[in-house]
């Protein structure tokens, strides 16, 4: 073998290192945005759903037990006198909702306490991917060269992966605000049946 031939074998060309390199940047670089990405948006999912999502959907069931008992006594109330609607407000008046149980304050401290560890472990799955990016930025920075070329951009990485969380936050928040927020879950014909059915027991009985 010559020495331009063990050259040529020991020291690959410049040409083919940059492409190496360029590679690896490459891959370093989808892992790091996958890595924030995924984790930013798994931890959106559940500050979302608790905090976001569950008022939303308390106002939709509101709507919709409200718009059912509306249009069940409007059917009921022309076949009652104005005496007897007197009396009937007069009754709910003085009708008190029932203090929580025992059983409710359970259930409220144990949705509290999915919540606060469900943050918890996406908190610490977020310090995790941190880190782990970081380690991998680190590394490649080490071997110096020009910042996006020879190792990850981690600012624009990171800038990315927070601009595309804030879109799709935006479009779940508006979306469920106005969408789901209004839309008719419940069949009022079905609920009206079945309360007009649990009358005619309470009747009969």
């Amino acid at each position: 073998m010559s020495a331009i031939e063990f050259s040529e074998f020991a020291f690959p060309p410049q040409a083919e290192l940059v492409r190496k390199r360029r590679r690896q940047v490459i891959a370093g670089s989808f892992f790091i945005y996958a890595l924030l990405s995924l984790t930013l948006f798994s931890l959106f999912v559940v500050f979302f759903y608790f905090v976001i999502a569950r008022e939303i959907e308390k106002t939709a069931v509101e709507k919709n037990i409200s718009r059912v008992f509306e249009e069940l006594f409007g059917d009921i109330e022309p076949l009652l006198t104005p005496a007897e609607r007197a009396a009937i407000q007069a009754e709910l008046e003085h009708i008190q909702p029932p203090p929580k149980s025992q059983r409710d304050r359970d259930i409220e401290f144990k949705n509290d306490q999915l919540r606060d560890q469900s943050l918890i472990i996406m908190s610490m799955a977020l310090v995790f991917a941190v880190c782990l990016s970081l380690i991998i930025y680190l590394g490649m920075r080490m071997r110096g060269g020009v910042k996006g070329n020879d190792y990850p951009n981690y600012k624009s990485l990171l800038l990315e992966a927070l601009l595309m969380l804030g879109f799709v936050a935006l479009v779940e928040t508006v979306f469920l605000g106005i969408v789901g927020a209004n839309y008719r879950s419940i069949d009022a014909n079905r609920i009206r049946s079945e309360i007009i059915r649990c009358i005619r027991r309470f009747i009969a009985s």
